[in-house]
């Protein structure tokens, strides 16, 4: 069942009742005379009830009808104030519920910190950290499923809130043996023949043609891999260059081949990590704490500075 009444209405008439006059009342809550009556008679066209006596010159007088919706009404506003109370600690309140979602290849760099170091630092708030692609992160933040989501700016859609923390540049990966391994910084012309492992994770791999394209090229894709370790794996073989953004804090990969990173000279925009959230999301404490540790780490976390 709609409530046909707002609370405002039901202020308006409590404060009426104790003025003792809609003039007295009104100055009370900053409208209209005017305006208060409109409002007054609407509240009692909605419940179907006279509740006040407008006497000429005299003030107002409640109805039978009147005091005892006004007893009742009570309750509402105490019940009402109640609740902002609530909203207001849990806003202020470092504990709690607390869940965050990780673009995937950001994950290993993030997870360990956030489950670890956060986490001791804020006992009292209830971790939860899921990975996903930029779409997933979309529809669980969009559904109410996860409280912000830690991804490239380039991933985030207009309809969510992007938070910026930090600015990449990206770099070019080659395998330890690759012609210009011994080179501190290339440009992307000089490997413009390279075939190239792309990060099959959307909206990546149309990003790494953007960085090619920015420079006039289109990349020579060769292999494609969801996963970060693996595109690695691909280039310390010998099988291709690849762009990336995260540095790693070996060249060792998996398979013990070795890669190398270069810094790229070419004039490429940067792409800028941050967090992301829902419109409608309620910027509690929780998630400012959180905020400030993201800052404060990937501007100190070796992994996370340039080349």
């Amino acid at each position: 069942m709609d409530i046909p009444f707002t609370l405002r209405q039901v202020q308006y008439f409590q404060t009426a009742a104790a003025a003792g006059s809609l003039a007295a009342a009104a100055k009370r809550m900053n409208i209209t005379p005017t305006a208060l009556a409109l409002a007054l008679d609407e509240f009692e066209k909605q419940l179907g009830l006279t509740l006040i006596l407008r006497r000429k010159g005299r003030g107002i007088v409640l109805t039978s009808d009147g005091q005892r919706i006004l007893e009742k009404s009570k309750q509402l506003t105490t019940d009402a104030l109640q609740l902002l109370e609530e909203a207001s600690d849990s806003r202020n309140d470092i504990s709690g519920l607390l869940r965050i979602g990780l673009f995937t290849t950001l994950a290993p760099f993030l997870s360990p910190p956030l489950l670890k170091t956060f986490a001791r630092q804020h006992p009292h708030i209830d971790l939860r950290v899921r990975e996903d692609g930029a779409q997933g992160l979309y529809d669980q933040l969009t559904t109410g499923q996860l409280d912000l989501a830690i991804q490239y700016g380039f991933q985030v859609s207009q309809e969510l809130f992007f938070t910026p923390l930090y600015e990449f540049r990206p770099y070019l990966l080659v395998s330890a043996d690759h012609r210009l391994a011994d080179a501190r910084q290339v440009s992307l012309k000089q490997v413009a023949d390279d075939p190239v492992v792309g990060l099959n994770i959307q909206p990546t791999l149309q990003n790494t043609r953007n960085i090619y394209a920015q420079v006039g090229l289109e990349p020579n894709i060769v292999h494609n891999t969801a996963s970060f370790e693996v595109a690695r794996c691909l280039v310390g073989n010998g099988l291709g260059v690849t762009v990336l953004f995260q540095r790693t804090a070996t060249g060792s990969t998996y398979d013990g081949s070795t890669v190398v990173g270069l810094r790229l000279t070419d004039n490429i925009r940067p792409s800028t990590l941050g967090v992301t959230q829902a419109q409608s999301a309620t910027e509690t404490e929780r998630v400012r704490v959180l905020i400030d540790f993201l800052d404060d780490l990937v501007n100190t976390s070796p992994v996370f500075q340039q080349l």
